[in-house]
């Protein structure tokens, strides 16, 4: 079993409910998606940081990479159904953004654990949580919109 089959067990008991209170699927989605690939990145960030020694900034840029490769498999073919042949384009549109969540993550990261001196798994979570609702809209407006 594929983690994308595991998915839609969940996703059609989840889709029963959401259905009886005329709610979208679609953000659901999203926050699972969303929580798989900000636990692979905070799995990494703890194994560089803690296991590794690596600054805790280099981390975060390591952690960015890791969960944005997973977070746009499953975005695209999962939270959004995107089966356009367009994924290249996809690819620089999310990556794009992916790379404004990169340099806004370490930023904060710095900011956050460097000046203000909240430990960096905290400062992650933070960070994470404070550009969900940003990350949505834009994949669902501008990087997976429907063809």
């Amino acid at each position: 079993m594929t983690i994308l089959d595991l998915l839609k067990r969940v996703e059609d008991h989840l889709a029963q409910e959401l259905t009886k209170r005329h709610l979208s699927i679609r953000p659901l989605r999203f926050v699972i998606t969303g929580s798989i690939s900000s636990i692979s990145g905070l799995l990494t960030i703890f194994i560089l940081v803690d296991g590794f020694g690596l600054w805790p900034v280099w981390g975060t840029v390591w952690a960015n990479v890791v969960s944005g490769l997973i977070g746009f498999l499953l975005h695209k073919y999962w939270t959004f159904s995107n089966r356009s042949e367009a994924w290249h384009w996809q690819a620089v549109f999310y990556f794009g953004l992916v790379l404004l969540n990169l340099a806004a993550s370490a930023g904060l990261m710095y900011v956050l654990n460097e000046m203000l001196g909240v430990w960096y798994l905290l400062a992650q979570v933070l960070i994470i949580f404070g550009m969900t609702t940003f990350n949505f809209f834009f994949n669902k407006i501008v990087v997976f919109k429907a063809a």
